[in-house]
């Protein structure tokens, strides 16, 4: 599978890690103030709807539980979205909600 998006990790003001879109943020300088992600707020809906159409969805085969804040856990039975392929590892994301992570590619069918 070919490379939809690339991924970052970043921690937030709580110190919460987590990966997002590269196209989502933009580096900073720490001793300065944030500001606002530039661009109209339906462009970048747009944006994201059409990277979870090219999407793959699979299902969980297996429970795993995350060992690291970079692993999703996830239940068998889950569906979960595709977003890249990372030696072995699924970049994933369980639809409709914020988590996201990877997940080893031998615990899910249908990904090819």
């Amino acid at each position: 599978m070919s490379t939809l998006r690339r991924w970052v990790q970043i921690m937030n003001n709580d110190k919460v890690e987590g990966l997002v879109p590269e196209w989502a943020v933009e580096p900073v300088n720490p001793h300065e103030t944030l500001q606002p992600v530039q661009g109209e707020p339906q462009q970048l809906q747009q944006a994201a709807l059409q990277e979870e159409q090219e999407s793959v969805q699979v299902q969980v085969l297996y429970d795993f539980n995350a060992e690291s804040p970079e692993e999703l856990t996830c239940n068998a039975g889950d569906r979960v979205i595709v977003q890249e392929e990372v030696d072995g590892w699924l970049l994933c994301n369980i639809p409709g909600t914020s988590r996201s992570g990877l997940v080893p590619a031998s615990y899910v069918a249908g990904y090819e």
